[in-house]
């Protein structure tokens, strides 16, 4: 599948996530960035763990950030904008696997 390159927005929040993961000792393969166009009307960039876990799915779409809840399959709205996004995946694996 032909996947696009990530916007700005998107490579930002992804390179944030990847240095909280080796800072964490878990190295960069531990984020993943994938392009997700289940809902046509509606393609969102998922930057999340690599472990199948859901510890931090960042969901871009519309112009805007989310979490998306893994029990809830619900999106929460990521205060703060782009800066807020980028401090939540600073936070992703600190939260689940403490230094």
């Amino acid at each position: 599948m032909n996947h696009p390159q990530p916007p700005p927005e998107v490579a930002e929040v992804a390179a944030a996530m990847r240095e909280n993961a080796v800072a964490c000792g878990l190295g960069e393969r531990a984020v993943w960035v994938y392009f997700y166009t289940e809902v046509p009307s509606r393609p969102e960039w998922h930057v999340c763990d690599n472990f199948e876990c859901g510890m931090g799915s960042l969901i871009y779409y519309g112009g805007a950030w989310y979490r998306r809840s893994m029990y809830l399959a619900e999106d929460d709205p990521i205060a703060g904008g782009q800066a807020g996004a980028i401090e939540a995946a600073r936070h992703t694996f600190r939260t689940v696997i403490p230094r």
